[in-house]
């Protein structure tokens, strides 16, 4: 497996914290998959010391640094010049960068997604801001509408579908979660792995982002979040899966 993990954002606040995880998250990989992999890096602010710590890593055998100062999500993955570089990979392991694994194997997943037909699917989010996305029993598998984007696994073209969605106008991307049953994209969540959202609250200025959600949902013909998980429940079905 060719596989690139893609940090989303990283920067400040708590960067030394985030920094560990960060370590914790290269190395689990590094040792459960027995193989070097890349990595992109999104950067908001402290560039010099967090590519200077990614180039510790000898298991990475590419980094794709971008450095965007003062930006937040959306406007660092539409601004990333290395967004053509990701097709060359099988998988991609996108993350935030206050997301812990605890357990995640990342082949089993993407067989997961190929037996039932999805385009990305994520492990159980502790800390995760809604229920479903938290733990149930440790079989199950949740065909769902909505997916809060904490940890996915996906292909690169599923990837850049996802990013496509996105606009610098929603720049938090708050709402995007809601959209993936309205938009055909078909996800999932595997109870029998997980990671940990740290730092919960830290995604957003919760009143702008707010509202850059609700115009970005009138653009798709939803009145609110609710009237969007009305239409569309975030758990569509719920299997047994070994």
């Amino acid at each position: 497996m060719k596989l690139l993990y893609y940090l989303a954002a990283i920067g400040g606040p708590h960067l030394e914290e985030k920094l560990k995880v960060l370590t914790r998250n290269l190395l689990y990989i590094n040792q459960t998959l027995r193989q070097n992999f890349s990595i992109a890096v999104n950067c908001y602010s402290h560039a010099e010391e967090i590519a200077e710590f990614v180039r510790r890593f000898p298991f990475l055998d590419a980094i794709y640094f971008h450095h965007r100062p003062k930006s937040v999500l959306a406007e660092l993955w539409l601004t990333n010049p290395y967004m053509e570089r990701i097709s060359g990979y099988d998988t991609v392991l996108f993350v935030l960068d206050d997301v812990s694994i605890s357990k995640l194997n990342i082949p089993k997943l993407v067989g997961l997604c190929r037996r039932h037909d999805l385009d990305m699917i994520s492990p159980a989010v502790i800390g995760a801001t809604h229920a479903y996305m938290q733990n149930r029993d440790s079989r199950e598998l949740a065909l769902t509408n909505n997916l809060e984007v904490y940890c996915m696994v996906m292909t690169p073209a599923v990837f850049k579908r996802y990013l496509s969605i996105n606009t610098f106008e929603n720049k938090w991307t708050w709402g995007v979660d809601l959209l993936f049953g309205h938009l055909g994209i078909k996800t999932g969540i595997y109870y029998g792995m997980n990671v940990f959202h740290l730092f919960p609250g830290s995604g957003g200025k919760g009143d702008e982002a707010n509202e850059l959600m609700l115009r970005f949902l009138a653009q798709h013909g939803f009145r609110s979040a609710a009237h969007a998980s009305a239409r569309y429940p975030p758990i569509k079905a719920l299997m047994v899966t070994d």
